[in-house]
């Protein structure tokens, strides 16, 4: 009956000269009831998305040429953790080149603030702690040093955001910035040795947990913006054997392309 009525619909425009044809039917498909086949394409299915066309591809493109752009790029900065610890860490002040550092460590290009014309929005902030301990040993008895140190740096500590020497975001302690990659450790044990009574086959691993740390609303580091970030700690926290700890800024770089 729907047909038959679409069908009669489109007869009269035609006898009144409209020259569209076609009815729309539920579920969005186009019919000719004069040619009694439907026409256009057909609805797509959910979640399916059509590939945009070039000029909108280079539109939406980030990398333009003789254009500034923004991309998707973290600042990140490690150090060595001693054994012994240290009451404070002080990051971005080290750049490439300097002090050691290399891009595995870094990728500051200048001391403590972003060459023009680069700028920065910080979205999100990482603590990333790894220890020294090896994570699996054979050996003498010995305490789970690789957990241990793990909670002991970041069960305590303070982590400070400065912007142009001003304190733009405090937070306490450490692990409330987890970091967002991390390893995931599926092990199991076997020895056909006689072991004496004093040895062991120990596997141990630990790394801090829970959601990325958002900054809501965004912190812009405009260029040649001096800043940096400091943990600090009220007593000295020692580990088994020096490690490395760091920070990474989630964010946005706008830099000219």
């Amino acid at each position: 009956m729907r047909l038959k009525r679409a069908f009669k619909r489109a007869r009269r425009r035609v006898k009144r000269g409209i020259k569209r044809t076609t009815v729309s039917l539920p579920g969005g498909v186009k019919f000719n009831p004069l040619l009694g086949v439907p026409v256009g394409r057909p609805p797509l299915p959910p979640g399916f998305r059509i590939p945009p066309t070039r000029s909108v591809a280079r539109s939406n493109f980030k990398t333009r040429v003789g254009a500034s752009e923004q991309i998707k790029q973290p600042l990140y900065d490690f150090q060595v953790y001693p054994q012994a610890g240290s009451l404070s860490f002080k990051f971005f002040q080290v750049p490439q080149g300097q002090g050691g550092k290399t891009i595995h460590d870094t990728n500051m290009e200048s001391a403590g603030q972003l060459p023009s014309p680069k700028a920065f929005a910080v979205t999100s902030i990482e603590i990333y702690f790894f220890p020294g301990t090896p994570i699996a040993a054979f050996g003498a008895q010995a305490a789970a040093n690789f957990s241990d140190d793990v909670y002991n740096v970041l069960s305590v500590g303070h982590i400070s955001l400065f912007q142009s020497s001003k304190i733009i975001l405090d937070e306490a302690p450490l692990i409330r910035c987890p970091p967002a990659y991390g390893l995931r450790l599926s092990a199991a044990l076997a020895d056909g040795s006689t072991l004496a009574a004093d040895s062991q086959s120990r596997i141990d691993y630990a790394t801090a947990c829970g959601p990325l740390y958002v900054v809501e609303p965004a912190i812009y580091i405009g260029s040649n913006e001096n800043f940096s970030v400091d943990i600090t700690f009220s007593a000295l926290v020692p580990v088994a054997v020096a490690g490395r700890i760091g920070v990474v800024l989630g964010g946005i770089l706008y830099r000219q392309s």
